[in-house]
């Protein structure tokens, strides 16, 4: 009995372990069944239209510079690019701080800028000049407005002061002027002559008027002619040739027609000019 279960667990032992082995593929059906995978590729692939890929040890490879994760730029760009396009936008950067920095200001923008008068110049004693506007002293001190501010000067140190009048233009006659030889009545009386600006600032519009007199001061005729002098464009656009700069000489003729029977005694003129600053 005892035998019988022996032989009787042995057959059964043998059993399971037949269950439990595994059977090793063998090369020769490994490599037939990879070439039948090859071969079920490749006729796919010609089914759906695509080439079969063939290694080929002729071939180049090509490098790109294109990121192939969907970007549209280069990035594989020289340092020397990179360094001119960092030049070039360091010079933009200084032309704008320079154009914001320093505005532009023009001689006209200048002329619209009205500097205070100075009334008064002050000698003391060192030899030093001040010129400003007194605005009060006393028997000690003397409080004056200049142009840094106000300052207040011993009257001691003071040697002397005196008022400076406003530069301007002062146009006069060079010279005198010649009139008609033969003064009748019925004619036409012309003056001519230069007038000069000796003043300290241009003198725009320069004009003399002629006005003739009979014995009772009353008035026969008049006119007045512009001077003939430089051309000067006023920021409105106006355009003349009747201006003097300080220094300048300008030549007039002036025509003044005499009624018949007026009886002339005499001529005056007077000279007129306009100060634009």
């Amino acid at each position: 009995m005892r035998q019988f279960l022996s032989l009787l667990l042995m057959l059964l032992f043998l059993t399971g372990c037949s269950l439990f082995k595994k059977d090793d593929p063998s090369p020769e059906s490994t490599d037939e069944d990879a070439v039948e995978e090859i071969g079920t590729i490749a006729e796919t692939e010609e089914e759906i239209g695509e080439i079969p890929f063939e290694e080929d040890s002729d071939a180049q490879v090509v490098e790109t510079n294109l990121v192939m994760s969907g970007s549209f730029y280069p990035v594989k760009e020289s340092l020397d690019d990179l360094r001119r396009e960092m030049n070039e936008l360091k010079a933009r950067i200084v032309e704008y701080d320079s154009r914001v920095s320093v505005p532009r200001v023009n001689n006209e923008m200048f002329k619209m800028i009205k500097a205070p008068h100075l009334k008064h110049r002050i000698t003391l004693s060192n030899g030093t000049i001040v010129h400003g506007n007194i605005l009060n002293e006393d028997s000690d001190k003397m409080t004056v407005e200049t142009q840094l501010g106000q300052i207040t000067l011993d009257k001691a140190t003071i040697e002397k002061y005196d008022e400076v009048s406003a530069p301007a233009p002062e146009v006069k006659l060079q010279g005198t002027f010649s009139g008609p030889e033969q003064r009748n009545e019925g004619e036409t009386f012309v003056y001519s002559g230069s007038l000069v600006n000796s003043g300290k600032y241009k003198a725009d519009f320069v004009r003399i008027v002629f006005s003739l007199w009979d014995e009772n001061t009353g008035l026969i005729a008049s006119d007045s002619a512009f001077v003939d002098g430089s051309n000067i464009k006023y920021s409105n656009g106006v355009i003349t040739d009747s201006a003097l700069e300080p220094g300048d000489v300008g030549s007039f003729s002036v025509a003044v027609n005499v009624p018949k029977g007026s009886k002339y005694e005499y001529e005056t003129y007077n000279i007129h000019w306009e100060n634009l600053r």
